[in-house]
């Protein structure tokens, strides 16, 4: 029997059980999805706190993360949101033993930093390179939040000092095509004294306008007959050294400021998602490795920033990292299980969205209905579920010519092949 055939006597549009699909990916997660912890209730938009979820692989990290990133993207003007997802580049430097920074491209070469470790540093680095951007893109440059917060009026209220760390943000945090990404600052604070032809600007152009950001910056007015000089004088270190800020410490002043900021804009703060540690491929579920690049997120100094809630989403073989933090200050949910029911009404709510009207699971078979369904319900997480579902449908299309429901003969060469499989993973 054709798998085809069996889903369309079903009325299945596409396979429910298909456990590959990707939670980032999954057109049907929304509708589908189930709320098994309760974490949408137990966040804070007035005072953002930190949370952490550790789970089994399978178990639905991924897809609570992005079901909380599409909820806390309906209260946008009440709080930002950061997906911190990619640890690509912090792998590949650690794994290299150096670290490069890259430069302002026009006025340097990349520096590079031998025997880098990851700290926490670098994660702040990340995070306001990541703040920066959704500042940017979410927030300043759009035409109508800028007039509902009066963002002139605001940015021209700012304290010169902070106002000249916000403009260093923007410069050192995005150092690939600055020009583009700071315009929307530069707008704001009335800085551009000529006409933009689109992005395209002259060589001139582009340098007078980081000269007179760097002006800005450093409170020095911008030599008219000499740009380069301006640069030199106002960047030096921000353009030679790449380094900026020099150390954790500067980093902590920037993000709380940075915080501060976006709080003049009628934000509380920011809810950071910390997800997908275990699947870079220098990882392969390295726990050690793993560690080294969750361990500096725990740090004490890190979550009593107010206005800062991380969200993180951690592999199990993480949870003795519990000892490293005080509970009183992150809650903590360890392991993410799903019961019986919760795991049968996620099953059953899939199957019943994929054909468009109401499946049981009990359904799906010709005999001893209860018992298989009790199996099934009771393999913990959705991803073995679903595994064990897709692997029966396949069985059962291999075994008969044409008929609907699935035999107990059936249901039991598959869990045999199930389990031999589970094994051979582990």
């Amino acid at each position: 029997m054709e798998l085809e055939k069996w889903f369309a006597d079903w009325g299945f549009k596409n396979n429910p059980f298909d456990y590959t699909l990707d939670a980032d990916r999954d057109p049907y997660l929304e509708k589908s999805f189930i709320q098994n912890i309760g974490l949408r209730t137990s966040l804070s938009f007035e005072q953002p706190s930190p949370f952490v979820v550790f789970g089994t692989k399978g178990s639905g990290k991924t897809s609570i993360r992005t079901d909380l990133q599409r909820f806390l993207a309906t209260h946008k003007d009440r709080i930002i949101t950061l997906s911190y997802t990619d640890f690509n580049d912090l792998l590949s430097e650690k794994n290299k033993g150096q670290k490069v920074i890259p430069s302002m491209s026009i006025f340097s070469q990349p520096v590079v930093q031998l025997n880098h470790a990851i700290t926490l540093s670098d994660h702040l680095d990340n995070i306001l390179r990541l703040g920066i951007e959704e500042l940017y893109k979410g927030y300043l440059c759009n035409t109508e939040f800028c007039a509902k917060v009066r963002i002139r009026d605001t940015l021209k209220d700012l304290k010169e000092q902070k106002r000249r760390l916000i403009l260093l943000m923007a410069l050192y945090y995005m150092p690939t095509d600055i020009i583009k990404k700071t315009d929307g600052i530069a707008k704001a604070m009335k800085m551009l004294r000529y006409k933009r032809q689109g992005y395209l600007l002259t060589g001139l152009k582009r340098k007078r306008l980081i000269a007179e950001i760097c002006s800005k910056i450093n409170g020095i007015p911008v030599i008219e007959d000499n740009v380069n000089q301006t640069i030199r004088m106002t960047g030096t270190r921000l353009y030679e050294s790449g380094d900026i800020p020099g150390n954790v410490d500067q980093r902590f002043t920037l993000l709380n400021y940075f915080i501060e900021f976006i709080r003049l804009l009628g934000l509380s703060g920011i809810y950071l998602l910390v997800d997908r540690v275990d699947e870079h491929n220098s990882i392969r579920g390295d726990s050690a490795q793993m560690h080294d690049v969750i361990n500096p997120l725990l740090s004490d100094q890190l979550l009593q920033v107010s206005g800062l809630g991380m969200l993180l989403f951690l592999p199990y073989e993480l949870q003795d990292l519990r000892k490293n933090y005080r509970s009183d200050r992150i809650k903590t949910v360890c392991p993410l299980e799903w019961s019986p029911v919760e795991l049968k009404k996620l099953i059953e709510k899939r199957m019943s969205l994929f054909a468009d009207h109401e499946i049981n699971i009990s359904d799906l078979f010709a005999e001893n209905q209860e018992g298989h369904e009790q199996f099934i319900t009771n393999l913990v997480t959705p991803r073995n579920a679903f595994m064990f579902l897709e692997h029966l449908i396949k069985e059962h299309c291999k075994m008969v010519d044409d008929q609907k429901q699935i035999q107990s003969k059936t249901f039991y060469a598959a869990m045999r092949k199930f389990h031999l499989e589970k094994a051979d993973i582990h």
